[in-house]
């Protein structure tokens, strides 16, 4: 092994070098996102420059530039491979080191953006029809439940009335209020309606 990498010419070791290096640490790094150990957001600190969106993965992370260097030396090796052009091989490691940063990049904030965070905006509820799920009783003299659709997904949230009489299972009722962070303030469908 090391006779094949002593027969090479210093241009060849370098990039042999980068390649190998560079394409074992994003390795490494792509397995510490994938177990959570790591962020892709890991970036460099680059005063004045805000290179980042709103994912927070930017151009100049670990990951960018592990991607740029380990597809750009292997790029540059293939291509020094058919031209024996130093510059030819720079040139092509340059561009498909490039593309490969955009590449990752883009798919890492892909796979960001398909994330949701799990956080209920229970405020989206205001003004919207619900359910009674469990008997409400009457002047907040106690809390029921209500399933009321938020954000397209069913949930079930601790509801009081305003009413002078208890709400029964299964009624209709509009979500008028918030009391709190997380009880809603209920009325009958048919009250609002008069």
């Amino acid at each position: 092994m090391l006779d094949w990498f002593m027969s090479m010419t210093l241009f060849e070791q370098i990039l042999y070098g980068i390649a190998i290096i560079s394409t074992g640490l994003f390795v490494l790094k792509g397995i510490f996102l994938i177990f959570g150990i790591s962020s892709a957001s890991d970036g460099l600190d680059v005063d004045d420059v805000d290179c980042a969106d709103a994912t927070g993965i930017s151009y100049f992370s670990v990951i960018g530039i592990l991607s740029f260097l380990a597809v750009g030396s292997w790029g540059a090796i293939l291509a020094y491979s058919f031209s024996d052009s130093h510059l030819v091989s720079i040139i092509a490691g340059l561009f498909s080191g490039f593309v490969e940063m955009f590449a990752t990049i883009q798919f890492i904030r892909f796979l960001r953006n398909m994330q949701e965070s799990g956080n209920l905006k229970i405020s989206l509820a205001i003004g919207k029809i619900g359910e009674v799920y469990l008997t409400i009783p009457p002047m907040e003299l106690g809390e029921g439940k209500v399933n009321v659709v938020i954000n397209g997904s069913l949930q079930e949230c601790q509801a009081v009335s305003l009413d002078k009489t208890s709400i029964p299972t299964g009624t209709k009722v509009r979500i008028v209020d918030l009391q709190g962070d997380d009880v809603l303030v209920v009325q009958r469908e048919s009250e609002i309606m008069e």
